[in-house]
Formats: C-alpha cells, sequence, structure tokens
C-alpha cells in the first residue's frame, strides 16, 4: 500500500502514470516483485486485482459515511469504517471522488408526455 500511496493520485488526476498503461503494468511488476519475500508467486496481475479490490472495498466504506450524514443523523449516528486499512487507504480519497453528474430523468413538459403516452400504450395492451 506504500508504494501505491507515494505515487500520485492517479485516476482523477488525470495523471500521466495513469493514463499510460505501459507505466502502470511497471509499477505493478514492481509491486510484486517487492511481494516476492511475503507472498511468492505474486503476480503483477494479482496486484492489479488487489489494488482493484481494496478501491472497491474503500469506496464502499466512503459511500457508507455518505450515506450516513445525508440521511440528517447527529454526528453520534455518522458510520464510522472500523476496518484498520481505512485510514491506510486514506491517499485514495483524492482520486476516487466521483465526477458529478446530472440526472437525465428531470421532470420536463417532453417527460411528462412520454409517461402519458407509455401509460396508454400498457392500458391498451392489456385491453
Amino acid at each position: 500500500m506504500d508504494a501505491e500511496a507515494d505515487e500520485p493520485a492517479p485516476k482523477k488526476s488525470g495523471g500521466e502514470s495513469y493514463k499510460d498503461r505501459d507505466k502502470r503494468l511497471a509499477k505493478h511488476k514492481e509491486i510484486s516483485e517487492a511481494l516476492q519475500e511475503y507472498v511468492p508467486g505474486c503476480t503483477a496481475q494479482d496486484v492489479k486485482k488487489k489494488i482493484n479490490g481494496l478501491r472497491s472495498q474503500y469506496l464502499t466504506e466512503t459511500m457508507k459515511i455518505r450515506k450516513s450524514k445525508k440521511s440528517g443523523s447527529d454526528t453520534e449516528k455518522i458510520y464510522k469504517p472500523s476496518v484498520y486499512w481505512f485510514p491506510l487507504l486514506s491517499f485514495l480519497g483524492n482520486s476516487t471522488k466521483p465526477d458529478i453528474s446530472q440526472s437525465s430523468l428531470d421532470e420536463s413538459p417532453n417527460n411528462e408526455d412520454m409517461n402519458i403516452t407509455m401509460n396508454e400504450e400498457h392500458s391498451t395492451a392489456d385491453d
């Protein structure tokens, strides 16, 4: 994890090292070689899978925190991760922020017309 933490925030910063597949593979190989003493037979693919798994778990934990804050809970009830590795992966916080998006399902006159048309089609099909 320390080797990953030393790297610039990969995905969201648009860092060149993230965009360059060969550099990522080289870093995964470097990490797998460093792990050989502890995990014999560890490959770059194993490192890649582990990093992706840890990133997914980190995102799951941060999502739980966000949901507990949005629910209007008082500060004592805000979710606090109990997994020991959460603080160790805090460097992922800068690289895993979701992009700002806008719903395409906003209510508009066209959407209302579409809903009416779809409801009419369903009622006609049932007749």
